[in-house]
């Protein structure tokens, strides 16, 4: 019971922590994300703990940047930093996980992994990957168009549902290059 209790704390302070870091409707996402992916993973044998962390933490670098991973002493590579101004939207997912350690001190890949690919998914994605990828899409609060259709795609076959995901993440580049290139 003591290291439940430790665990208990450890993760309050990391909710308190996040919660001061993100917006109200970002931390409020994080929170809708973490109910989603434990709903989720009713039906499969996945280490609740570390899912339920790594949904809490998914977004942590959300507001990060190069500059203020500098201001927190956290290196980066020059390709983290060109990572940054290409694709500044996802860039929280790929170096979430070196914030989270710098941060945290939690260097769990089960727990980094899922953090690292919930925006773009991956090939041979594990469970853990998987739950948390469709979990960020199909949360509450998003209105996407596909929504609710993966959503009950994920309740007959996971995979199936992240490659809906994948496939609708692709369409949506593809109009955004579309558009890049007709008016950019």
């Amino acid at each position: 019971t003591a290291s439940f209790f430790i665990r208990k704390k450890m993760l309050d302070s990391i909710i308190k922590k996040i919660e001061q870091n993100l917006s109200k409707e970002r931390f409020e996402h994080t929170l809708r994300v973490t109910e989603t992916v434990f709903k989720l993973s009713q039906s499969y044998d996945v280490d609740q703990d570390k899912l339920k962390l790594s949904a809490f933490l998914h977004d942590s670098a959300k507001y990060e940047t190069p500059d203020t991973f500098k201001l927190k002493g956290i290196e980066l590579s020059v390709d983290e930093v060109s990572l940054y101004k290409i694709f500044p939207s996802i860039w929280h997912a790929f170096l979430g996980p070196k914030y989270i350690s710098h941060t945290f001190d939690i260097t769990d890949p089960e727990i980094l992994s899922p953090v690292k690919w919930h925006t773009t998914g991956k090939e041979t994605m594990s469970l853990t990957e998987k739950l948390l990828f469709v979990a960020d899409f199909i949360e509450p609060g998003r209105k996407l168009p596909m929504t609710q259709y993966v959503e009950d795609l994920s309740q007959l076959s996971l995979d199936t549902a992240v490659l809906a995901v994948s496939q609708f993440g692709l369409f949506h580049l593809l109009k955004m290059k579309s558009y890049c290139l007709l008016y950019c």
